[in-house]
């Protein structure tokens, strides 16, 4: 799994021209298309969810260490070679499902916000994260009614956006099933971990 906030202390121009064309998208197509949304919502009809945030691709693809020639899936760390075969992933899921009835509609108006991605390879995407995003129980989940804050909310999936893989995971060799010697690397809590971070361990690594 990449830190990308680590990549951009190292390289602290990258973050400056990533953030402003992020700024730059946001501007261009979040209060548009969110307030197109929020009609449909409020009329219990279809939302649309255009596929804008390939345009931040570019952007994403600079967010690359000095040594490698391609960017890496956020996730596996994959290099991504084939443009057709990632993804610009939403951490919190849009929803799939575009009626509002059908309790499939999430986090709709993160939909067009930069803030809400990261880029993976579809495997990771489609075969692994999806749309799941659990959250700690002691937390409540963000209702766009309720005008909640994205900190009134305890995730329990590693953003790697921000949060640093290295605090929560360590690699342990393991004899691989049906074998005596060959082995294989996997990743367990850290050790110390307590609590919300054990549990956001946990279930990222079951996800």
């Amino acid at each position: 799994m990449q830190y990308i906030e680590g990549i951009f202390k190292k390289h602290p121009k990258k973050k400056v021209a990533f953030e402003k064309a992020g700024k730059e998208f946001n501007e261009k197509h979040l209060d548009k298309l969110n307030k197109a949304n929020l009609e449909a919502q409020n009329k219990k009809s279809e939302m649309s969810f255009e596929n804008k945030w390939t345009e931040l691709k570019p952007a994403f693809n600079e967010i690359k260490h000095e040594n490698d020639t391609h960017c890496r899936c956020h996730i596996c760390e994959k290099e991504l070679l084939d443009v057709y075969a990632d993804d610009i992933e939403h951490y919190r899921p849009k929803g799939t499902k575009k009626t509002v009835d059908s309790g499939k509609i999430k986090y709709w108006w993160l939909a067009y916000d930069f803030n809400n991605y990261f880029r993976c390879c579809a495997e990771c995407n489609r075969g692994y994260k999806g749309e799941k995003f659990p959250i700690d129980e002691s937390a409540t989940k963000l209702v766009y009614q309720d005008g909640q804050e994205l900190d009134d909310e305890k995730p329990l999936l590693i953003n790697p956006m921000s949060d640093n893989h290295a605090k929560y995971f360590k690699l342990v060799f393991v004899l691989r099933p049906g074998t005596i010697s060959d082995k294989v690397a996997i990743l367990q809590p850290k050790d110390g971990l307590e609590g919300y971070e054990l549990d956001k361990a946990k279930k990222t690594i079951e996800v």
